[in-house]
């Protein structure tokens, strides 16, 4: 019996094999088209532009085969509008061409902001939530013995000059505090390996010290650094004003949690008396210091 005759007596078993093919053809055009469409195997590599000018993004190699979308901007003290501080996905991330890379820049006018009152009776703490919460930071805490209470802030200072409730500032300024406190007084150093440097900023200075040179690994992505050693890091207590160091390094560089979890802390007790750096003495050439 010929193939023809065949499938002329067996209408149904040509049917099934028409539609078997009909199906295989279907699936591998959905599978060509899909390959097309997503450019399989076509992926290269995100180019960095943390701590790059959007003005010059241009000249960066791999940028022609992304679209850059602008999120945010924020106001970065020291730092030149237009500077990429962050960027999704990270660099050397695998993406494909036409991938859409969203940034936050600096911003090119910086924003202002209105000194608050801290002299009204407002303890350390409270004075410096209070400048965070208006987009400003605290800077060198002075120690004096008072009749008013301990911790108490009795002088606010902005470069050098007192500074009146109610000036404008442009945001990310720091004030200068005087506070009251016990000639004798002593406090804890917080663990603050881990932090970002506005966390570990105002976890030192809500505990009575003060933050010295910041030294930065990878100076151009502190927006995305963390505290990898601070010094001294005793855990028992020293004196209001110590001033405590910190290094900083890049999220992408870094495995913090490790860092964290095996970080040793000296609990060699102090000695008796603990000399307090005073600015002068805290001053570095260093160019990642901060000017209080």
């Amino acid at each position: 019996m010929s193939k023809k005759n065949f499938f002329k007596e067996h209408p149904l078993v040509t049917n099934l094999l028409l539609m078997l093919a009909a199906s295989v053809v279907i699936i591998l055009l959905v599978y060509m088209f899909q390959r097309l469409y997503s450019r399989h195997g076509d992926e290269y590599d995100m180019p960095a532009l943390v701590g790059k000018n959007i003005a010059d993004i241009d000249t960066i190699a791999g940028v022609d085969k992304i679209e850059l979308v602008v999120v945010d901007s924020i106001f970065v003290g020291n730092t030149p509008g237009g500077n990429i501080l962050t960027q999704d996905p990270k660099a050397e991330s695998k993406i494909k061409k036409g991938r859409k890379v969203y940034v936050t820049i600096s911003s090119y006018n910086p924003e202002k902001a209105v000194v608050p009152n801290l002299t009204g009776g407002l303890s350390l703490k409270q004075a410096i939530s209070q400048l965070e919460s208006v987009g400003l930071e605290g800077g060198y805490i002075t120690f004096e013995e008072n009749d008013l209470g301990n911790n108490i802030v009795m002088r606010q200072m902005h470069k050098g000059r007192d500074v009146s409730p109610g000036k404008v500032l442009e945001k990310g300024s720091r004030i200068d505090l005087t506070v009251g406190c016990d000639p004798n007084a002593k406090t804890k150093i917080p663990f603050v390996v881990g932090k970002t440097p506005r966390e570990a900023r105002k976890m030192l200075q809500t505990a009575s010290l003060n933050v010295g040179v910041e030294h930065y690994e990878h100076p151009d992505d502190k927006n995305n650094s963390r505290v990898y050693d601070m010094q001294p890091n005793k855990t028992s207590r020293v004196p209001f004003g110590t001033v405590i160091e910190l290094w900083y390094r890049s999220e992408s560089s870094t495995d913090f949690g490790k860092v964290v979890k095996n970080y040793k802390r000296d609990e060699t007790p102090e000695s008796e008396e603990i000399p307090v750096e005073t600015p002068a003495e805290s001053k570095s050439e260093s160019a990642d210091e901060f000017d209080w």
